[in-house]
């Protein structure tokens, strides 16, 4: 009894849970993906299709989900949102140019792969957001 885990409950906000579905997405195939890549590994196609297929509709669910006409919030909160799209899209558009980039040139280019580091620090300023405006996920 004494090593229980710790039990993630789903966020009761809105901007919170999204961040919550993202984290669960993101967390799973595409980060050992990036960090694959991040450490010049070169990638297997047919995974990084699955990957895509797999992820990028969740990743449109939780953007409209969170879009301007589906909630409305305040000012400060609106930046949260738009952190996370920006976060959604920077992850969705990475993942489109490696699978079409099939010739793994990817690998000798710097600038894409850090877009890892982008999009954690991304993650890292909507936690420092979030916080601020005492949400219920950080």
């Amino acid at each position: 009894m004494a090593f229980w885990r710790k039990k993630k409950e789903k966020p009761k906000s809105t901007l919170g849970y999204a961040l919550f579905r993202f984290d669960k997405i993101f967390n799973g195939n595409p980060r050992g993906l990036f960090l694959s890549i991040k450490q010049g590994k070169k990638i297997n196609l047919k995974r990084l299709e699955n990957i895509i297929i797999s992820n990028c509709s969740e990743f449109d669910k939780i953007a409209d989900d969170i879009s301007v006409e589906n909630f409305k919030t305040d000012y400060r909160s609106d930046k949260i949102r738009y952190s996370i799209i920006d976060m959604i899209d920077e992850t969705k558009n990475y993942l489109l140019y490696l699978k079409n980039n099939k010739d793994n040139s990817y690998s000798q280019d710097n600038s894409h792969a850090k877009t890892f580091d982008k999009i954690v620090e991304i993650r890292e300023n909507i936690k420092k957001r979030m916080k601020d405006i005492e949400g219920d996920y950080v």
